[in-house]
C-alpha cells in the first residue's frame, strides 16, 4: 500500500513537501500566500495517504530560482496562489517536467495548464476545478471521487 502512495502521487520520501510559491512582485500575494503556510502548518500533524508533509514558502523572481527551488527542496505538491500571470506558463512546464501536482485557488489558471483548482462561488460553496490535460502530463493518477465532484475544465 505505502508503494502504491508513492506511485499515485509521486511521493519518493517519507514526506510530501508542499511548496507555496507567490510572485515577489506582488506584496499582497506574499502575505496571503504566509497565511496559507500558517494555515497548513496547522495541520501538519496530520497524514496524507500515511506520510507526514513539511510547507515550503517561496517568493518567485526567475524561472531559473524556482527550478532550483522545486528541485533542491524535492517538492511533491506545487501551491501557486493567483496573482502572478506573467509567469504560469513557467510554472506550469516546471510541474510537468519535474511532475510536481499544482494546485491553485484560481479556475483560471486551472483553464491554463494547472491539475486542480478550489474556489469559493458567490453562494460561499467551494468548486473543485481539474484539468485532465494536465493531470496526465504531470502523471497523476489522483482519486476517483475527487474526479467524479470536480467540474472538468479543457485547457492546456
Amino acid at each position: 500500500n505505502e508503494l502504491e502512495n508513492k506511485r499515485v502521487m509521486g511521493f519518493s520520501d517519507n514526506i510530501i513537501k508542499i511548496g507555496l510559491i507567490s510572485p515577489l512582485s506582488n506584496p499582497e500575494m506574499v502575505s496571503k500566500t504566509d497565511e496559507v503556510k500558517k494555515t497548513l502548518l496547522k495541520f501538519k500533524k496530520v497524514k496524507i495517504s500515511g506520510h507526514h508533509f513539511d510547507v515550503v514558502k517561496f517568493n518567485f523572481e526567475t524561472p531559473g530560482t524556482l527550478e532550483s527551488f522545486l528541485t533542491q527542496n524535492k517538492i511533491n505538491v506545487l501551491y501557486i496562489m493567483s496573482g502572478d500571470d506573467a509567469n504560469l506558463g513557467t510554472i506550469s512546464k516546471l510541474c510537468r517536467k519535474y511532475k510536481i501536482f499544482s494546485i491553485t485557488n484560481s479556475k483560471r489558471y486551472v483553464e491554463k495548464g494547472l491539475s486542480i483548482g478550489f474556489e469559493i462561488n458567490s453562494k460561499g460553496k467551494l468548486e473543485i476545478y481539474s484539468n485532465k490535460k494536465s493531470i496526465k502530463a504531470e502523471q497523476l493518477t489522483l482519486a476517483s471521487g475527487l474526479l467524479m465532484i470536480s467540474k472538468v475544465l479543457e485547457g492546456n
